[in-house]
């Protein structure tokens, strides 16, 4: 997610948009917002970028979400998510990070457990 921040500073910065898997431009105010901000293009596309996505999600498409790996990313957000731990058969608590997660990924634990518990 995007933040500019409160103050009155304009400097140009990025920030990676997992929408649509790109750095895009911002101006940061100078304080506050969070830190997926980046002084440039190249830096957040290091740091956020994906590599052969395409390949990776026609993988993920057959997969079954429950049997991946919980996956952090690799941006610099801080996120509570759940995922569902295949060798203890629970639904835990992660920090993602925003970017280069996986499917095993969900916003609640009562959506990880209606995809990934048996009743």
């Amino acid at each position: 997610m995007r933040q500019g921040g409160p103050c009155l500073s304009n400097i140009p910065m990025f920030y990676y948009d997992p929408r649509y898997r790109t750095c895009r431009h911002f101006i940061y105010r100078g304080c506050g917002g969070n830190n997926n901000r980046f002084s440039s293009k190249e830096e957040c596309m290091s740091e956020c970028g994906e590599e052969d996505s395409e390949e990776s999600e026609e993988e993920e498409e057959f997969t079954d979400p429950c049997t991946l790996p919980m996956v952090k990313g690799f941006c610099r957000n801080e996120v509570w998510r759940w995922y569902y731990d295949f060798d203890t058969y629970r639904c835990k608590r992660f920090k993602y990070t925003g970017c280069l997660g996986n499917a095993n990924n969900f916003a609640t634990y009562r959506e990880c457990a209606s995809k990934c518990l048996e009743e």
